[in-house]
């Protein structure tokens, strides 16, 4: 028993010892990173910085109330949270490579006197760090930097100069859109060859312009997501009076949206083309001052028309509700759902169709897809081949139509089409329509029939 208590003292005092020298080691390992640090700060406790690359040549960025970063020179302007946080980074997490003594006539030696760069740094508790960026040391990736009226030169990692050399456009927030996806109840997008607008009710979206319009909810939010994502290509001006020189007067394109309960809007105008650059427009945002630059590509992704928002589905219906379908054109019969019986079809004669077959059917209506739009406002169907269609397609319950459609000529690999819901002629791929031409040739195969 003895022999035992005696073990059991022992292996505690063994676990005492480990653990002891554990929280040791971890204390020497803290005080080594602390004393190889070079600012001996965390990131929490900057307040503001200060980037000098000459007496004209000065930003300084501050932390708000908000915990955002804003520039405060040399213009006022939000910062690019992600590029502030990593600068900010840069510098707190620098560390000492190694360290040289020096005399006040030898700083310049290591392009310290004068320095490239100073960077300025603040705390909340009024600590401030004067930090001079020098030349690059002779050891690869590594560099100078000493604090300011000290004669220790030290050697650190040249990431610190790339974050010292940060341009102004490199930490300044450069979105052209700033708002909210959930607060936007209007979008109102007008360019030269379109007016749309649209209206959200609820968490669905209803097109007033041009009206009648079924809306694919996920356009609309993917444009307004695509939207926030689009950046300025450069900034021109930092506020403007003469919206003239930069086409804002006769715009490429405008876009606003109202915004939350209480109907704010938010106006995004892009101008005319650079002259020196054909591929960017001028552009400005409301609320905010500066003239941007945008490139062509996101200015014509911005671009829309309003087949872009629309439901692209052709026929649109409840299969469960489907007592009636009616086949005209190249194809004449009509399907009946029998109540308990079951679907029917009558053309000379009737046959039973199986479930599985009319499950089919419906999968190919419901596949059918608007691919293109080919005419809002056709003058001529027999243009299309759609004053006499190929084929015509009917979906009644109780003897009401509820969806349809008809198939016109082929062009390359579509055939034009028209839904019962709009006036309009589209495109659709002529292998969705096939699925449902082959599928009437396999019933009228069936009755050892041809169709009329």
């Amino acid at each position: 028993m003895k022999k035992t208590i005696l073990l059991i003292a022992i292996a505690a005092a063994l676990a005492a010892f480990i653990s002891f020298d554990k929280k040791k080691e971890k204390e020497r390992e803290e005080a080594q990173k602390y004393e190889a640090s070079l600012l001996k700060i965390e990131e929490k406790d900057v307040n503001s910085v200060t980037l000098i690359k000459g007496e004209e040549d000065t930003i300084t960025y501050v932390r708000a109330e908000d915990d955002k970063w804003r520039i405060t020179s040399p213009v006022a302007a939000e910062g690019d949270q992600s590029a502030v946080r990593s600068n900010v980074s840069g510098f707190v997490n620098a560390d000492i490579e190694r360290r040289v003594k020096t005399t006040s006539d030898k700083l310049k030696n290591f392009g310290l006197d004068p320095a490239y760069f100073e960077v300025i740094i603040k705390t909340g508790d009024e600590r401030e760090f004067s930090l001079l960026v020098g030349d690059a040391a002779a050891t690869r990736g590594d560099m100078f930097v000493a604090f300011k009226d000290s004669l220790e030169v030290l050697v650190t990692s040249s990431n610190l100069l790339t974050q010292a050399e940060k341009l102004l456009f490199d930490l300044r927030d450069k979105k052209i859109a700033h708002y909210e996806k959930d607060d936007v109840q209007q979008v109102e997008l007008t360019s030269a060859e379109h007016e749309i607008i649209l209206e959200k009710s609820g968490e669905d979206w209803t097109m007033l312009k041009p009206a009648g319009v079924l809306v694919d909810n996920s356009r609309v939010n993917s444009f307004l997501n695509s939207l926030k994502n689009y950046s300025a290509k450069s900034f021109v001006r930092e506020s403007f009076s003469d919206g003239a020189q930069f086409g804002f007067d006769e715009p490429a394109l405008r876009l606003i949206l109202t915004l939350g309960d209480e109907l704010s809007t938010k106006e995004i105008v892009i101008g005319k083309k650079l002259e020196d650059d054909e591929e960017a427009y001028f552009g400005y945002e409301s609320g905010r001052s500066p003239v941007f630059v945008i490139r062509e590509s996101n200015k014509n992704s911005m671009t829309k028309e309003p087949f872009y928002f629309q439901d692209k589905k052709i026929a649109r219906f409840d299969k469960s509700e489907i007592s009636e379908i009616r086949f005209s054109g190249a194809y004449r019969l009509t399907l009946t759902n029998e109540d308990t019986l079951g679907w029917y079809a009558y053309t000379d004669s009737s046959e039973k169709v199986e479930d599985s077959d009319m499950e089919r059917l419906f999968a190919h209506f419901s596949a059918l897809n608007a691919r293109e739009l080919a005419a809002y406002s056709p003058e001529d169907l027999s243009a299309y081949g759609l004053s006499t269609p190929f084929l015509a397609v009917t979906l009644l319950r109780e003897g009401e139509q509820v969806a349809g459609f008809e198939v016109g000529d082929g062009v390359d690999s579509d055939r034009y089409i028209r839904s019962s819901a709009y006036p309009f002629i589209y495109k659709s791929s002529i292998s969705q329509v096939n699925r449902v031409t082959e599928w009437l040739e396999d019933l009228f195969a069936s009755e050892e029939s041809e169709p009329l």
